[in-house]
């Protein structure tokens, strides 16, 4: 009876997996269909995007598309356009694909580029990266290792200030550094202030009209200021400018999860009235509410934040520097603000007070956006489908900010570079 049972209740499950195997069978077939430009489409549904570019919908999350050139034939690459020998910009190569055939049935032209660093042995740096990450003041603070681990820092000799390097001409500082000064004296590539170093790129200052103070500013209000640097600063593995925001919003979510610093060659203590000799960072925390005196908070604006994190903050002779947040996916470093003023008596015990540069980004970019020069055309491609091909690069230097180069072909945007390019076909 009992070995009857079992033969039951096995027969019955077997029955009860087909009939669920059998539901979950129709449920995925009648779920095979996705979304298209042409309407709700079953699967597999081909169509295309644009004349040449042609789309397969496999699934709902998984659309692949492919372009002439990966449907085509790929032509030899171009030799790559000059590079000056004493600069770090770029170079580009392209590539003519052809043979694929578009919506229309007629052939398709594609092209494929390749970008590459002029001069890579020196210049291996890109903006906003530094030379490592998970390496080993400012209050709180440690050294900065390896050197130039921040290569936007710079030191403002002449006024004990720090400053970040945001273009090859430009230095963004606080507007108390530089107010009613004709000669500033600022260093890029600096690790000890003390000594000079292999690194070190010095500038002076003289003309008053390159020294911008924020309209604005009153002695605490609008505290930010931009230096123009001439000649332009050679960017290097060891000077590059940090990222600037690319959106006027900042609230707590903007450095959520993020590591955010402060770097510079302030004291390290109240006791200490001498600057630190070699550049420190130390890990801060923006804060939702600011850690003052009531006094002190009465001058808190829409235009500053505080930050700071048990026991460390920036100092004296941090004044001008950035604070400046890691982006995790990219490991790119964005700057959000400028180190501006705290408490007299405190450097540590309370919230220090940062100048918001989000709310400054118009002011920035009309003062420092200069467009480009278009680097030298390649040589043309062969010819194909009557077609040849060459491009060139917008550079010369790299457009900073809303710059840009105004071109004769197809100028598009590299999306791994930002960086602009002009492609030119005619007839063969």
């Amino acid at each position: 009876m009992c070995a009857l049972n079992m033969k039951t209740i096995f027969f019955l499950f077997a029955v009860l997996t087909s009939l669920v195997l059998m539901k979950v069978e129709l449920h995925t077939n009648a779920c095979k269909k996705c979304k298209t430009p042409n309407g709700v489409k079953k699967l597999p549904y081909q169509y295309w995007a644009d004349r040449c570019t042609q789309c397969t919908c496999k699934s709902k999350l998984y659309i692949p598309c492919t372009n002439p050139c990966e449907r085509g034939v790929k032509d030899t690459f171009s030799d790559y356009t000059p590079c000056d020998i004493n600069s770090c910009g770029k170079q580009v190569a392209i590539q003519q694909c052809h043979s694929a055939v578009g919506e229309d049935g007629e052939p398709c032209l594609g092209h494929n580029i390749d970008i590459r660093t002029c001069n890579e042995d020196k210049c291996s740096g890109c903006p906003g990266g530094r030379l490592a990450e998970g390496a080993e003041i400012i209050i709180g603070g440690i050294e900065v290792k390896p050197k130039n681990n921040f290569p936007w820092m710079v030191l403002i000799e002449s006024e004990g200030c720090g400053g970040s390097l945001i273009s090859p001409r430009h230095v963004l500082t606080a507007a108390h550094c530089v107010e009613n000064e004709d000669k500033i004296t600022l260093k890029t590539g600096k690790h000890d202030r003390t000594i000079m170093e292999k690194t070190e790129q010095s500038r002076t200052v003289r003309n008053i009209r390159n020294i911008i103070v924020h309209p604005s500013f009153d002695g605490i209000n609008h505290d930010i200021a931009i230096i123009i640097i001439t000649p332009p600063i050679e960017l290097n593995s060891h000077t590059q400018p940090v990222l600037l925001p690319t959106s006027p919003i900042f609230n707590m979510k903007t450095t959520k999860d993020r590591q955010c610093e402060v770097a510079g060659w302030g004291r390290t203590s109240l006791d200490n009235l001498r600057n630190s000799e070699v550049l420190l960072h130390v890990i801060l925390k923006q804060e939702e509410k600011c850690n003052l005196i009531k006094a002190d908070r009465k001058a808190i604006t829409k235009d500053m934040f505080c930050a700071s994190e048990d026991g460390k903050d920036s100092c004296f002779g941090d004044s001008g520097g950035p604070f400046m947040c890691r982006d995790e996916k990219t490991s790119k470093w964005t700057q959000y603000g400028v180190v501006s003023w705290g408490p007299v008596d405190s450097c540590g015990e309370k919230s220090g007070v940062y100048t918001k540069v989000p709310n400054y980004l118009d002011w920035i970019n009309d003062i420092i956006s200069t467009d480009g020069g278009w680097s030298e055309w390649t040589p043309f491609t062969d010819c194909a489908n009557g077609m040849k091909s060459r491009a060139r690069i917008c550079t010369n230097p790299e457009p900073i900010g809303n710059g840009t180069c105004k071109g004769t072909g197809e100028v598009s945007k590299d999306e791994k570079t930002g960086l602009y390019m002009d492609i030119e076909k005619v007839n063969c």
